[in-house]
């Protein structure tokens, strides 16, 4: 946005003016918490998971706005007890049996196998990784051969960029 970098990746939505941006893919997200709330965890309606204590992330990460919007319909917003600004930490304070947090999928579903981490049953809404660049760069050649580069390796085509 300050026009410093060329191109990037976000991970969630990205709707700034001047900002071209392309979904690559689908991130699937799960809600999970330690393996001894395993009982609470599978029976929690949304209301009842805003209660727990939870992992909170900085505002500036994608999960932060991810888990108001999870959230918006119940009119409330968990509380965070704890403070993480990385996937382990994340991991690591759920698994050690003190609060619930936003995990990918398969991090959560290898943390359940591992029997450290038990998931949430509800639904939660995808994520999107989405490249993006300037529309004004992305008219150059640099631009041009950048975009071409990432949509070959995602095998994706330009429709709707």
């Amino acid at each position: 946005l300050e026009g410093r970098l060329l191109a990037g990746w976000v991970l969630g939505p990205m709707d700034e003016p001047g900002m071209t941006a392309r979904t690559l893919t689908s991130v699937r997200m799960r809600i999970v918490g330690p393996s001894s709330w395993a009982q609470q965890l599978a029976h929690a309606s949304a209301r009842e998971l805003a209660d727990f204590p939870w992992v909170d992330t900085p505002e500036d990460c994608a999960l932060t706005p991810y888990r108001y919007h999870i959230f918006a319909h119940i009119g409330r917003q968990p509380i965070g007890q704890f403070h993480a600004d990385s996937e382990r930490a994340l991991y690591g304070i759920a698994a050690s049996g003190l609060a619930v947090t936003l995990l990918r999928e398969e991090l959560a579903l290898a943390g359940e196998r591992a029997g450290e981490l038990a998931l949430w049953p509800g639904p939660v809404p995808e994520l999107y990784l989405r490249f993006i660049i300037s529309t004004a760069r992305r008219g150059e050649a640099i631009g041009w051969a950048l975009l071409d580069a990432v949509l070959r390796s995602w095998e994706l085509t330009r429709a709707n960029m």
